[in-house]
Formats: C-alpha cells, structure tokens, sequence
C-alpha cells in the first residue's frame, strides 16, 4: 500500500511540474491527525483529489487511500488512451461506460479459485462456482436461513424451470420428493431410457371417465416429433388401459422375449421369441401367441398346446335339435353305407385332408357329431321299433303254430 501511495503522489508531482494536470489549483491540506489530502481544480471548484485517510470513519476504516471525486464526476482509469475502469453512481463498468449494477464486465471473467455469492439475508449462506477434484461444481451450502432451500433455475418472466433441493431434483415444482420429480408433458430424445433397479412412477393425477385416451393424461412413448404413432398407458376406475396410436391403416403390438445367453454355452441358448402379437384393423383385433400368424377372419391362433379347465363356445349357427323335426329327412341306412364307401367318411363331416388343411372349428365340430348322434339315435329307434314288430310277428307265428 505504501508503495502504491508513494508512486500516486509521484505521478501528482510530476504531473504539477509538468503542467499536464488540467488544474489551474492544487490544493495540499493536512487536516489535523485524521486525514491528509490533495485536492485538484481550482480555488472555488474542486473536482477531485487523493487522500490519506488515518482514522476518519466517513472516508473508510482507518489509514486508507482513497482517490475521490466532487459535484458527483464519474472516475475513470484508461491504459493506453482506453477507459478500462469506469466508476459511475456507485457502479463499477469494466470494459463498459454505463454499469447498471454494483459491478458490471463487459469481456471474460477467470478466477483460479472459485466465485462466490452470499445471501443477502445471511452472509454464511453462499452458492458457488468451483472446481474439485478436477471436477467442475456448483455447490449451495451455509448455514440457515437460505442455505437449505437449494437452487432455483428460473426463464423468462421468473418462470421456474427446475428446482434443485433436499434429495431431488424437480422440474414443475418447487418442492421435489424424489430424486426426479417432474411435473407437466416431459419428452425423452435418445436410444435408451434406463431406469435401473428402480421404480419409474407417473402420477395420472388428472384422469376422467371420458375414455379419451389424451385426457387422461396418459404415461406416452412417441416414435416421432409428433402424435402420430405413440404408446399410452394410463389406470382410469379401477382398471389399467393400454392403447397404440397410429396413422395407419393397421396396427401391432409384439410381447417380445429376448435372450442372449452370455454367461453358460457361449450364446448356445439364446433366443429371439415373438411370445404375443396383439393385431387391429379395421376388421377388429387379433391376438397370436407363439409367433403362429393368424389366419384371416380368426381372433386368436396358438402355435403349441393349450391347456385350460374350461371351455364355453357360443355359436351363432342352429343347433341340431332340428334333427328330431318331424319333416327332417333322415338318410337311410343303405345310402349312408353307400356314401361311406365312396368317400371314406360320414356325409357333411370333414375329411382328414380338410381337417389338415383347415383346422377342426370346436363349436361347429360339436354340432356336427351331435348331428349324427341324433341321427344314430334315430336308426336306433326303428331299428328297436322294428325288432318289436318282428316279435310280436314271431309270437303270432309260434301261437299259430302251438294251437295246430
């Protein structure tokens, strides 16, 4: 310090002697045991001076070197021709003429240590900007009040865009209960989302009864920018909805298993396995399981076995009571022996070749097989009503014969 005042008090001497201070008065003043200054300008208008201040509170804290100005002049301090500091209404410009703040930089700042920022309602609170460990960081931290509530990211109009505090970040909130908490529409634009062993949760806070799947305010995959082909889910009165949205004239969801079996035979089990394929059209919806294709005008193909403890099928087909109708014509033995030997199988009964070809349907297989039950039933009971006439035609006989 005292040697940056003695270099200040040259340069004021040689500027004197050498008359390139703009003062026609220079005014040295020893003011007791309190301060001592130079002033410049003339006998009735100062305009600025040094000063040493010893002990006067009003000029600092004690044994200070202050360089003023009078009637409110701006300070300015140039190299070379070119203003670097410019001090103006209490502001401090930098690389600028007009600060409209405490301190204002026009250009880059560096520190090789840190910036940083205290609250103003409590100095030991700060957040700042550092490096550790070779790691950039911006760390809050103090003691209360301030230190506690974390960091608020704001856009235009104060518009809070994310909130850092306590365990999480929030975005849409300024309380976050979780380690990521958003709230409104969130977009993801990448290859993967990977959440790891733990629980990826979506609130459908503002869910209706209306069935629109967009008013539910459903948990959304999008494969474009745009709506036109995007996955919802959503939980709306006691049941869980899943929908596919595109804008084509069919649709697919495939339950897909795969296994890469890394760890035992070298890849030899691994697999890639359709296990469901969900299909809609505008013919209605499909579902296949085990990679089988669904054949046209069929809702459901299995490739492999199925097992299950029931099974209701409800035709819309008659249902052979008609069998026993009065007016129904019964073929006759003889024409059903005949039919047999030429075709190899019941009339109106499927082949093997058709059965291989085509399937077997269970409800209308069923009908069938009741079809020709009845009509068995029937030659039963004339071939019953006819052994009971030839009985009583043998009785006959043998009384005939007896009473001879």
């Amino acid at each position: 310090m005292k040697i940056f005042l003695t270099g200040i008090l040259l340069m004021i001497a040689v500027a004197a002697h050498s008359q390139t201070v703009n003062a026609s008065y220079i005014n040295p003043m020893n003011v007791g045991s309190d301060y001592t200054f130079v002033r410049l300008g003339t006998q009735t208008n100062y305009f600025g001076g040094f000063m040493h201040n010893i002990n006067k509170n009003d000029f600092g804290n004690g044994d200070d070197f202050t360089i003023f100005t009078y009637d409110y002049r701006d300070m300015v301090f140039k190299t070379y021709g070119t203003a670097q500091f410019h001090f103006i209404g209490g502001n401090v410009g930098i690389g600028t003429f007009y600060p409209e703040v405490k301190l204002e930089v026009k250009g880059t700042i560096r520190s090789n240590t840190s910036l940083e920022v205290t609250n103003p309602n409590n100095a030991s609170a700060s957040v700042r900007l550092d490096w550790q460990n070779d790691v950039a960081r911006i760390r809050m931290g103090g003691n209360n009040p301030g230190a506690g509530y974390g960091l608020l990211i704001q856009g235009p109009q104060d518009a809070s865009l994310m909130r850092i505090k306590g365990v999480g970040v929030g975005i849409g909130t300024d309380d976050p209960l979780h380690k990521l908490q958003v709230i409104g529409d969130a977009r993801i634009q990448g290859s993967t989302l990977s959440v790891g062993q733990s629980t990826l949760g979506v609130d459908n806070t503002q869910g209706s009864s209306s069935g629109n799947v967009e008013a539910n305010r459903p948990f959304t995959i999008r494969r474009h920018s745009g709506n036109t082909e995007s996955m919802n889910m959503y939980v709306q009165d006691a049941a869980a909805y899943f929908t596919y949205l595109n804008d084509e004239s069919f649709s697919k969801i495939h339950f897909r298993l795969i296994n890469t079996d890394t760890e035992a035979g070298g890849g030899a089990n691994a697999n890639d396995s359709y296990v469901m394929s969900l299909k809609g059209d505008k013919d209605g919806g499909a579902v296949s399981i085990g990679m089988a294709p669904t054949p046209a005008g069929f809702k459901l193909s299995v490739d492999g076995k199925a097992i299950m403890e029931e099974v209701v099928v409800q035709l819309t087909s008659t249902w052979p009571d008609y069998v026993f109708d009065q007016s129904y014509d019964l073929t006759p033995l003889e024409d059903l022996k005949t039919t047999i030997q030429k075709q190899g199988h019941l009339p109106n009964i499927p082949s093997a070749a058709e059965v291989a070809e085509k399937g077997v349907s269970l409800g209308e297989m069923n009908a069938k097989l009741l079809e020709k039950i009845e009509e068995l039933t029937l030659h039963i009971i004339k071939l019953n009503d006819d052994v009971k006439q030839q009985q009583k035609e043998i009785e006959a006989l043998k009384s005939a014969i007896n009473n001879k």
